[in-house]
């Protein structure tokens, strides 16, 4: 209850329209690859990374918020670019914190694997330094988890043949 005797509204997870769990609305930030994007709901925009891309996610914010705010902020981490992983991950904390609500790091990988149908994942980003970061996941229902093991040269010709390959850097691998 509130002061005054009124009821507080319920919070996502305690119940929205019926008495049934509602979804958290979660603004979404990525700056880390060739591509800036934010979500919120099902609204999303886009720009082209690069040059300025750290400017570029404070509009694709502000366009998808439209105002509102959201129960939780999420944003990549990398691997990927420096300056707008730091971009996204600065402006994710600056509105978590102005709305009160948890900040969730997500890591490149994680967010290209969970797009994913069910199964095992090879997650393949270009550092565009000469090297590869490789992720293995397991898709379930949206979410992936970390496989252990470490993915080296040497294991790359034997990941799982059904293995879905998501990201960049295949054919940099390939040549």
């Amino acid at each position: 209850m509130r002061a005054g005797g009124r009821k507080a509204p319920p919070t996502p997870l305690e119940g929205g329209q019926g008495g049934r769990p509602s979804s958290p609305r979660i603004l979404s930030l990525d700056c880390a690859l060739a591509r800036t994007s934010a979500a919120f709901g099902n609204v999303s925009a886009e720009a082209p990374g690069g040059h300025g891309q750290a400017a570029a996610i404070a509009v694709l914010a502000a366009r998808v918020l439209a105002g509102a705010t959201p129960d939780a902020v999420a944003a990549t981490i990398g691997p990927g670019s420096f300056t707008g992983v730091r971009a996204a991950l600065a402006l994710a904390r600056g509105i978590a914190l102005g709305a009160s609500v948890p900040l969730v790091a997500v890591t490149t990988g994680e967010a290209l694997a969970a797009a994913a149908p069910d199964g095992d994942v090879l997650a393949a980003i270009d550092s565009r330094r000469g090297h590869v970061f490789l992720m293995r996941y397991r898709v379930a229902g949206g979410l992936a988890v970390v496989v252990p093991e470490m993915v080296g040269f040497a294991e790359l010709s034997l990941h799982p043949r059904n293995a879905r390959e998501v990201a960049d850097a295949f054919a940099w691998l390939a040549a």
